[in-house]
């Protein structure tokens, strides 16, 4: 069984709000975006790789720092339509109006999807809504050069482990076949 620490420490890695908060997709969007949609295929073939990724890996963090923005997604089973995100903004027709619901407008931009990598869709959507990349605080930078520190402790753990496990089968086999050859010779 796997010891205490270690558990805890993989519990921390993979639970660890760092990894939400941080990274591609932390982004504080503007406030005019009111809901963001996407549609996809629910494989990855014909060019629907890079949606379920920015899907998978960056919508979370989008949503994690923009509450407000209602982020849907839908997943189709057509392969060869379309892969598209839909971003509605709020918009007044008189920037001089008190605010008001009649006064508010939605404007919709689209951002084909398909056959582009995550990295590409997140920068045409900051580009589109002028979202602003969220950093680590230094607290936040510390516990992820902590983790990285352990993980490189952890990695030459593992390599020396590896080398003694390796000589204790090693030497075992000797063992083993020593005691065969012995024996053959006793039974001569």
């Amino acid at each position: 069984m796997v010891g205490l620490p270690k558990r805890t420490r993989r519990l921390q890695e993979k639970v660890c709000l760092l990894d939400v908060r941080l990274g591609p997709g932390a982004a504080i969007i503007s406030p005019s975006v009111k809901r963001i949609h996407m549609g996809f295929a629910k494989k990855i073939n014909e060019g629907h790789m890079g949606p379920r990724k920015f899907w998978h890996e960056n919508l979370p963090r989008l949503k994690y720092h923009n509450p407000a923005v209602s982020m849907t997604v839908e997943r189709t089973e057509d392969q060869s339509g379309p892969s598209q995100m839909i971003v509605y903004l709020a918009t007044r027709q008189n920037e001089s109006d008190a605010p008001s619901k009649e006064a508010d407008l939605e404007e919709t931009k689209r951002i084909d999807m398909k056959e582009k990598h995550s990295s590409e869709i997140l920068a045409e959507l900051m580009r589109m809504t002028g979202g602003k990349e969220v950093r680590a605080t230094p607290e936040e930078q510390r516990q992820l050069d902590e983790l990285a520190e352990q993980k490189r402790r952890s990695d030459q753990d593992k390599a020396v482990m590896l080398g003694v496990t390796t000589a204790k089968r090693r030497e075992k086999q000797f063992l083993d076949q020593a005691k065969r050859s012995v024996e053959a010779q006793a039974s001569m």
